[in-house]
């Protein structure tokens, strides 16, 4: 790892992308162009940690917004009778 890495962040942001499964595998090409991209932004004065934490956290907050969708979709169709439920009889 470059010794520029804040290695907390790091392992917080590959941890995150491996609990994605196939979604979005965090394959070794992946990893060596998010390294590069860190670098890139490193470079233009974007600390490399924040800009880590801010994509665990964005990824955190989006599968709790999705889970709480889909929980409230659920929660939705469970809740109607059966005759709501049932397709419309053809007249």
């Amino acid at each position: 790892m470059p010794d520029w890495l804040d290695v907390e962040a790091w392992s917080a942001y590959v941890a995150m992308r491996r609990s994605m499964g196939r979604r979005a595998p965090f394959t070794d090409l992946a990893e060596k162009r998010t390294l590069h991209e860190l670098e890139k932004l490193q470079a233009e004065g974007h600390p490399n940690g924040e800009v880590l934490w801010q994509s665990v956290i964005a990824a955190i907050e989006a599968y709790s917004h999705s889970r709480t969708d889909s929980s409230a979709r659920h929660s939705r169709s469970s809740s109607r009778t059966p005759a709501q439920s049932a397709p419309a009889s053809p007249r």
